[in-house]
């Protein structure tokens, strides 16, 4: 099992957000600032394993540049 946190532009949020829905996936939104020009962002945190590999979802959000990506191994993922 894997636990992803994303970090994407607000602006991008709403879309990249729709598509991990779409696949079925569970998202935690938080807002959050940062970086060079202290733009808006946002923080993803996903826990699945549906996705085979780190691949699968960069095909996701490949088209809302700029995207981090932090890649976790998790023992058990609780839904509560």
């Amino acid at each position: 099992m894997k636990f992803y946190i994303c970090i994407v532009a607000s602006s991008s949020s709403k879309k990249v957000i729709q598509e991990l829905i779409n696949k079925d996936c569970l998202v935690t939104r938080i807002s959050s600032t940062g970086g060079f020009l202290k733009k808006g962002n946002v923080t993803l945190m996903i826990g699945t394993d549906r996705f085979d590999s780190i691949d699968s979802l960069k095909c996701i959000l490949k088209p809302y540049q700029p995207v981090t990506v932090f890649v976790l191994n998790v023992e058990r993922f609780l839904q509560v």
